[in-house]
């Protein structure tokens, strides 16, 4: 499959999640495709995917869902047992893993998956957004915070 641009490969994504029964839209100002996940909890969780290709030869898409946002400055924000836990935690995920983002005003910590495009089944897609989903939510939960 040969996938051009973004909008190709958002496109391919939207074309998958109905084949797998998952229901999204596209963001078109950010370019994502986003899902809204009802967990079994009762909890919910905000699911993106993005064009992430770096060689238009091998298209890749990051799932990712935001967990918690950090305020910046003193005595706010994340420190060094945190970012060990979530470095640790990692090691014992299969699929999602927890990353850190930052901008001027916070850190924001993030489950994420990357997957290539090409060959990727609905139902893989489906099984990818899923594990975001809930690898994000546990990691919301222990703030007592069911925000995204």
């Amino acid at each position: 499959m040969s996938v051009g641009s973004n909008s190709d490969i958002l496109d391919r994504v939207e074309e998958l999640a109905e084949q797998a029964g998952v229901q999204g839209e596209r963001n078109l100002l950010r370019g994502e495709f986003v899902v809204l996940y009802e967990l079994p909890s009762g909890r919910t969780q905000e699911v993106y995917v993005s064009d992430s290709t770096m060689d238009p030869e091998v298209p890749v898409i990051s799932v990712r869902s935001t967990c918690v946002i950090f305020d910046k400055g003193v005595f706010k924000g994340v420190n060094k047992p945190m970012l060990l836990e979530l470095l640790l935690t990692n090691e014992k995920l299969n699929f999602a893993r927890y990353g850190l983002l930052e901008d001027e005003e916070s850190y924001v910590v993030v489950a994420s998956y990357d997957v290539l495009l090409n060959g990727l089944e609905p139902k893989s897609l489906a099984f990818a957004l899923e594990c975001v989903a809930l690898t994000a939510d546990s990691y919301e939960e222990k703030f007592e915070q069911d925000i995204f």
